[in-house]
């Protein structure tokens, strides 16, 4: 905010334009903290904002619209956390799905390990056990 030389307007304007323009102006913290920041509700933190400027609500029908407007953010909030919930149930349910398919298609893997090629069942008669040559003619391993 700099002051223009020469002004026209009474310095009492010029404040009021300034704390307007203050509005629009956000502070933007730096610093690093050690842990996780908490998160506080918009709600709260909206509250704050409007506390800090409460010199803007002049009538009723402003801080009607204020209350309303915190209302509103208040119970939209409760509905966010909800949907975070289902969110994470839904994700949950799709790691444990990815994670049964992975298994089965590693069980299907592990069952094509043990099949041979060109090696499928021959059946021969029982009698044949009898005689240990027709076994050899059949490429039987006696």
């Amino acid at each position: 905010r700099a002051q223009r030389q020469g002004s026209t307007l009474a310095p009492e304007v010029e404040s009021g334009l300034n704390r307007a323009l203050d509005v629009f102006l956000e502070h933007v913290d730096t610093e690093v903290r050690e842990g996780v920041p908490v998160s506080r509700p918009f709600a709260e933190v909206l509250a704050e904002r409007r506390d800090s400027f409460l010199d803007f609500v002049t009538s009723a029908e402003d801080a009607k619209t204020c209350a309303d407007i915190l209302r509103a953010v208040g119970t939209s909030e409760g509905v966010g956390e909800i949907e975070t919930e289902q969110c994470r149930e839904q994700e949950a349910e799709k790691e444990k799905d990815q994670e049964q398919e992975q298994e089965i298609e590693m069980e299907r893997y592990a069952d094509l390990a043990y099949q041979r090629d060109c090696e499928e069942m021959r059946r021969w008669p029982i009698a044949t056990l009898a005689a240990p040559e027709e076994l050899e003619k059949l490429g039987a391993v006696y």
